[in-house]
């Protein structure tokens, strides 16, 4: 870590202590990444194989095969078979699932000296609320076996909705409270527009907010991308960070299919006229529309899906106008069945109109003359990675890596503006020691720098390593312990630093009856928006605020 004194490294006349990674950092993990990828077991590999079949000696496709404990998978072909291969000796439990279908678990496959082959016969049931898999703990799981509440939007009921924005679909989760594009679970904050959430937004596991606000930007989650959506409610900082003091909410995108799907979605809509006749201030149709073409394929080892979505909304309110497009790529690479590669490219262009507030209650849906006329034009891209290495069938190592850029600027009475690169590299553990003890532990760094005539331009280092036990007994009880340690350094300004603890107990007493308790502490660093902010918007003067602290808080569930 090199520190250095420059006076005209960002723009502004002054001085800044830079600390950043040179070079050989980024090598060095470069070269982590190269020999994780060409590390190969020394023991002997067999493989699992077989088919699944329905009670009518059908082929089952698409079925679920999965060595538990060993984070190894497949899917069966059209001829209803799979096969798992690099499977090290030793003792297994196979499972296999599809929806429709009863789940079948063969316990104490025992791979000692040469491949086997398991035949499986699924039988159908009826559909129920059953299993749901879900990645809270930063790893896949059972959503029955967490200690803390947690709710999952299947894609089936985004698309049932005809949602164009994942904001619009929070708005129907029991606990959510969405002000405008700001969230709140179960209370955890207020609205305060331009400053930051509470609540961390992931993308497959890839922290996704902005590196000067903070903010959630809804609008670039592309959803007919999307296989699911995770609600954490309660403190999330023992493994999440910082952003995490409220919850957690994580999209997961889709699986690449084996074969090639094109998907084309059109909609269209008309506002309504208001209510009261006062309030109507245009004689023309609003209308509301939106178009996305999608295509997925693999190609050998190599799948790749992309999207194009163009969203226009004329609004209800003036100035409430915005025309948007959200692209999406997700690049999928497997090196071997021990390593996988994916990479997901984002971006966002849009314009949008300015309405904060009414101009008056005989006038509601139009803005203060002062605001009228107003627009706010938006680019923003996200390039995230994410590498998975399998040590053995206990071990294994995720490496997220991610660059975020913003760039906005309004056409208001200030014409504000900015620009902010934040850079994230998240190193995770995983590691099952015994068949009742989980250990997840990791490394997590990043870095923003803004170039504003609101905020200044400021900088910020945060760094934070965390580890996590999660330990089953004899009978049906789960215990987690986590704890993290999060630094944060925003520019000249002193640094803060906090432990976030957290203690989860889950006690199964059948499958329709369990008991969850936690007690959780989260910690939250100001925004570089909050602590630098000064401009005027609206008539409302904000002023920059250097003295602020970190927030902190405590859940009991």
């Amino acid at each position: 870590m090199n520190i250095i004194k420059s006076k005209n490294f960002l723009p502004g006349n002054r001085t800044v202590w830079w600390v950043f990674i040179p070079g050989a950092h980024i090598l060095w993990w470069a070269g982590l990444i190269f020999i994780l990828i060409s590390v190969e077991s020394s023991a002997q590999q067999f493989r699992i194989y077989g088919t699944v079949k329905d009670n009518s000696d059908n082929p089952l496709i698409g079925a679920n095969v999965i060595l538990l404990g060993a984070e190894k998978g497949a899917a069966t072909d059209k001829e209803g078979n799979f096969e798992i291969r690099n499977v090290s000796s030793g003792l297994y439990t196979l499972e296999v699932s599809m929806v429709g279908f009863k789940t079948v678990k063969v316990a104490d496959l025992n791979i000692f000296d040469q491949s086997k082959r398991v035949d499986f016969v699924l039988e159908p049931i009826v559909i129920e609320a059953g299993q749901v898999i879900i990645t809270a703990n930063k790893y896949e799981q059972d959503i029955s076996d967490l200690p803390v509440s947690a709710e999952v939007i299947p894609y089936e009921k985004l698309l049932r909705k005809n949602f164009t924005n994942l904001e619009d679909a929070m708005r129907y989760v029991p606990g959510v409270n969405m002000t405008s594009y700001q969230i709140s679970i179960r209370g955890s904050s207020g609205y305060s527009k331009g400053a930051g959430t509470r609540v961390l937004l992931a993308y497959d596991g890839i922290p996704f907010y902005t590196g000067d606000t903070g903010e959630i930007i809804w609008e670039s989650i592309p959803v007919t991308q999307l296989e699911r959506v995770e609600i954490i409610k309660g403190a999330s900082s023992s493994l999440y960070g910082s952003a995490a003091i409220g919850g957690v909410v994580n999209v997961i995108t889709k699986k690449i299919p084996n074969e090639p799907v094109t998907y084309i979605k059109s909609s269209i809509g008309v506002w309504d006229d208001p209510y009261y006749s006062e309030w109507k201030w245009a004689d023309n149709l609003r209308i509301l529309n939106s178009l996305t073409l999608s295509h997925s394929r693999k190609i050998g080892d190599l799948g790749i899906a992309a999207s194009l979505s163009r969203i226009e909304d004329m609004s209800y309110k003036q100035s409430g106008f915005y025309h948007r497009y959200i692209g999406y790529l997700k690049a999928e690479y497997a090196f071997s069945e021990a390593s996988s590669a994916t990479l997901f490219f984002n971006s966002l262009n849009q314009k949008s109109g300015n309405f904060l507030y009414w101009k008056d209650s005989r006038n509601a849906l139009i803005p203060p003359e002062a605001d009228q006329g107003q627009s706010i034009i938006t680019n923003r891209q996200m390039l995230g990675l994410l590498f998975k290495k399998i040590i053995s069938e206990n071990f294994f190592i995720n490496f997220r890596g991610s660059y975020y850029r913003s760039d906005w600027k309004d056409q208001t009475e200030s014409a504000n503006s900015a620009v902010t690169d934040l850079f994230r590299v998240e190193v995770q553990l995983n590691n099952s020691l015994t068949d009742k003890l989980f250990l997840i532990s990791g490394f997590e760094s990043s870095f923003s720098a803004v170039s504003s005539d609101i905020f200044g331009n400021p900088i910020a280092l945060s760094l934070g390593a965390y580890s996590q036990a999660e330990l089953k007994f004899n009978f049906p009880l789960i215990a987690t312990l986590g704890l993290r340690y999060d630094f944060t350094k925003p520019d000249t300004l002193e640094s803060s630093g906090a432990l976030s603890p957290k203690l989860g107990l889950n006690y199964k007493v059948n499958e329709n009856l369990i008991f969850r308790s936690s007690i959780a502490f989260g910690f939250r660093a100001p925004t570089l928006a909050e602590t630098f902010t000064s401009t005027t918007a609206s008539g409302i003067t904000i002023k920059p605020n250097p003295r602020l602290k970190p927030e902190s808080n405590f859940t009991f569930e």
